[in-house]
């Protein structure tokens, strides 16, 4: 059935049964705190959903690379351990998953026999080895490098979060000013006037931070349910899905943000440390937390 259009079958009848399997996402949203200091909202209710974090959906991966995310490794019993403590490890570790697909590609297209027997898991081809969850990308690479096999029964397969905590701190902007993504709502002269005793601006458009909340918090609770009536169906998968919830995600931005000065400096020593990255960019956006505190 399926499973032995997925396993593969040898050449007597006998189904493959893997020594080990990678199952990565295929599709994931991002979940940015956004608790150090901001002043870049564009109005006030973004800076009151602002206790929500911020989610960017559906970031669909190109098929070539397994993130860390989501990113499982499966073992067939007794491969490994027990009586057979001490076997070689699994040809292509967690530490290599970056570059995993294209070693598994490389292999399967060029690879000699005995190649692709010590990178393989056992399977017909080594790209059997590794299994995408969700659906296959809109990027289209031709017949030639439809290579891997997807479990599109999934919607989302993961959440990775991006907060202070991060030690890459990839995509993460920390300037208060929101950089070049700032996009605030643009101004007459008369709104300008009014408004620029409240808050910063760039230009012709206003720019809030949560200081500049005025709404009472019957209010601001009001403006909160309303956002998650709206995305009902993604928040409904949240929850089924990975168990979370608006309440904790609130409570987790909120201590993020009460203590996000110890975070910062706990965040800092860690940089360049033994088994931990070392990324300029990350030290000087952590340095620049600091600064604002």
């Amino acid at each position: 059935g399926d499973l032995t259009n997925k396993l593969g079958v040898h050449n007597d009848g006998k189904v493959l049964l893997p020594t080990w399997m990678y199952f990565c996402p295929a599709s994931h949203v991002q979940w940015f705190s956004d608790e150090f200091p901001r002043s870049d909202y564009r109005s006030e209710n973004e800076a009151i959903l602002s206790r929500l974090g911020r989610f960017e959906g559906d970031a669909e991966e190109d098929g070539q690379a397994c993130i860390t995310p989501g990113l499982t490794i499966v073992i067939g019993a007794g491969k490994y351990g027990g009586a057979n403590e001490g076997a070689p490890i699994v040809p292509v570790g967690l530490k290599t998953h970056q570059s995993l697909t294209h070693d598994l590609k490389k292999t399967t297209n060029f690879g000699t026999k005995k190649a692709k027997k010590a990178i393989g898991c056992g399977l017909k081809q080594p790209t059997d080895c590794v299994v995408f969850l969700g659906k296959r990308p809109k990027i289209n690479y031709g017949p030639c490098c439809n290579w891997f096999k997807y479990d599109e029964s999934f919607g989302i397969a993961a959440v990775r979060a991006r907060a202070l905590t991060s030690a890459g701190m990839k995509d993460i902007h920390t300037d208060a000013m929101g950089g070049e993504e700032n996009k605030g709502e643009k101004l007459d002269k008369d709104d300008l006037k009014k408004k620029t005793d409240k808050a910063p601006l760039k230009g012709n458009k206003i720019l809030l931070a949560q200081k500049d909340i005025t709404r009472g918090l019957d209010e601001q609770h009001k403006i909160i349910q309303n956002h998650l009536d709206k995305q009902k169906k993604f928040w409904d998968m949240l929850r089924k899905t990975f168990g979370v919830i608006p309440d904790r995600i609130a409570e987790t931005h909120d201590l993020l943000q009460l203590n996000l000065l110890l975070i910062a400096m706990d965040a800092l020593r860690g940089q360049c440390r033994l088994g931990h990255s070392c990324k300029k960019e990350a030290k000087e956006k952590i340095a620049h937390v600091i600064s604002q505190l």
